[in-house]
């Protein structure tokens, strides 16, 4: 099987997203995503151009979820620009996830994780949980970037890939 990241990068308003997941000889595909829900925000934080301003400064309630409707749109969508690396691997991204019963429950959410991440109280955004379990997975799969920032993993991917939708691996 393949472990596979796939990255939107940030556009405008939109922060992009970073999705996990795997997929097998016998064609099966899983994707997995770190979230977070806008209706958690405070009211006055809530629309999109907001997001930015609140979650750069402060943390919420962070949430696993299955991502293959949001991965199935992006690859579906020729006007998609996303950028994927990918590697051979025998461990299963699902024995490295928390459980489904901890999805919402397991880790704060910030875009500026590293200010509020500790062992006790773990915090990430999409990217840095990404890349915690990919590596995981195989060990180096992934650097950490500072902060999570989107703009430093889709630099560390492009300098393996090239050009939009090629994988590395």
């Amino acid at each position: 099987m393949e472990l596979i990241v796939l990255i939107e990068p940030s556009n405008g308003i939109n922060p992009g997203h970073v999705t996990i997941g795997q997929e097998s000889v016998e064609g099966v595909t899983k994707f997995f995503g770190f979230h977070f829900d806008p209706d958690e925000l405070p009211a006055e934080f809530r629309p999109p151009e907001r997001w930015q301003e609140y979650l750069f400064l402060n943390k919420t309630l962070g949430h696993v979820r299955d991502d293959m409707r949001y991965v199935h749109g992006l690859r579906s969508d020729e006007t998609s620009k996303f950028f994927e690396k990918r590697a051979v691997c025998d461990t299963g991204v699902e024995t490295v996830i928390p459980a489904r019963a901890d999805w919402d429950s397991f880790a704060d959410y910030s875009f500026s994780p590293d200010d509020f991440h500790s062992d006790a109280d773990p915090c990430y955004n999409c990217v840095t949980w990404a890349t915690m379990i990919g590596n995981k997975v195989i060990p180096g799969f992934l650097r950490p970037v500072r902060q999570g920032r989107m703009k430093l993993i889709v630099k560390q991917i492009r300098a393996g890939t090239g050009k939009t939708g090629d994988h590395d691996g």
